[in-house]
Formats: C-alpha cells, sequence, structure tokens
C-alpha cells in the first residue's frame, strides 16, 4: 500500500476498500519498474540456484565417481601387488626348473660318456683278444708245423721240407683211408 491509499483509509473508516491492493496511481509506472527489477532479481537468483543446484548435483557424481575410481584403483594395486608375488614365485621356479634340467642334462651326458667309454673298452678289448687269440692259433700252427733244422739251411728249404712233409702226411692218411679197399701203398725210406 501506497501513502495515498492510508490515507484514503483514514478518511473513510468504515468504508472498505476492495480495490486497495490494485495501485490505479500514476506511480504505476513506477512500481512496474520496480516489480520488473524485482522480477529480473528474482530470476538471476533462480538462475544462480539452478546453477548451484547443477554444480552440487555435478559435485555430488564427481565425487562419488573419484569414489569408486579410488576403490577400484586400490583394488588394482592390491591385485598388481598379488601378481607380482606370483611372477616372483614362477621366476623362482622357472629359474630352479632350468637348474635342474642343466644338471640332469649334465649328468645324463656324462653318464652317456662312461657308457661311451666302456663300450669302446669292451669292444677294443674283444678285437685284441681276437687278435691274440688268432696269434696264438697261427703260431701254434707253425709250431706244430715246425720242422727242426739246422742253422745252415736256409729258408727255402725249410719250406719246401715242410710243405712234402704236409703233402706226405696228406698222402698217408689217404692210403689208410683206403687200405679197404685193397690198396696200399709203401713208404719210400728218404720220405720218413
Amino acid at each position: 500500500m501506497d501513502m495515498n491509499q492510508v490515507q484514503n483509509n483514514n478518511d473513510n473508516d468504515d468504508e472498505i476498500d476492495i480495490y486497495e491492493d490494485l495501485n490505479f496511481n500514476h506511480e504505476q509506472p513506477k512500481s512496474s519498474e520496480k516489480d520488473s527489477s524485482t522480477t529480473d532479481q528474482l530470476f538471476d537468483e533462480l538462475h544462480v540456484y539452478g546453477k548451484l543446484y547443477r554444480l552440487e548435483s555435478e559435485l555430488t557424481r564427481l565425487t562419488k565417481e573419484n569414489t569408486k575410481l579410488n576403490n577400484d584403483n586400490e583394488t588394482l594395486r592390491k591385485q598388481i601387488s598379488i601378481k607380482d608375488g606370483q611372477i616372483n614365485v614362477l621366476k623362482n621356479n622357472i629359474s630352479s626348473l632350468y637348474k635342474t634340467a642343466k644338471l640332469e642334462l649334465d649328468r645324463r651326458l656324462i653318464e652317456k660318456q662312461e657308457l661311451q667309454n666302456q663300450y669302446d673298452t669292451l669292444v677294443f678289448r674283444r678285437i685284441r683278444n681276437f687278435e691274440h687269440q688268432k696269434q696264438q692259433q697261427s703260431s701254434t700252427a707253425l709250431d706244430n708245423n715246425k720242422i727242426p733244422e739246422s742253422d745252415s739251411v736256409d729258408s727255402d728249404k725249410k719250406s719246401n721240407q715242410h710243405k712234402r712233409k704236409t703233402l706226405h702226411n696228406h698222402q698217408d692218411n689217404v692210403v689208410h683211408k683206403n687200405n679197404n679197399h685193397g690198396f696200399k701203398r709203401k713208404r719210400s725210406p728218404s720220405n720218413r
């Protein structure tokens, strides 16, 4: 209410003005300027409060997202530390397996070399024994076939005498086999 209305109310206390809320004075443009400035001010305040509400909701959302990301980050750090521990255990196991395999390979190579040496020794021993037996047999055969001779006889004569004796022994054997058929060969005294 403005001043004019208050005066009118004092003059006519008995009268009730039903239009008192309405302002018909010439000052109405001033009042509407005030109302428009008030409206603008209210609109600005609403705009600021709306912006504040949006910013608060954005802050709440970002705070929740930050908390979630921090929790995820902590979970990932724990998983990484667990995986690092597992990796260290696996590295140690692989290293141990490699060392064990290398030692086993070295052991098998040594064992193979020892077996190869034993085999070679056995083969060489058999070859040597075979050669030794062959030499003994040939020397025994030579000893059995030797004719005692004097120092003055040379080797050709010895060889010829040995051949004759061998041939003569063979002929005696043939004669003894043929005796059953009535053949008898006389030996000459020079061949005896």
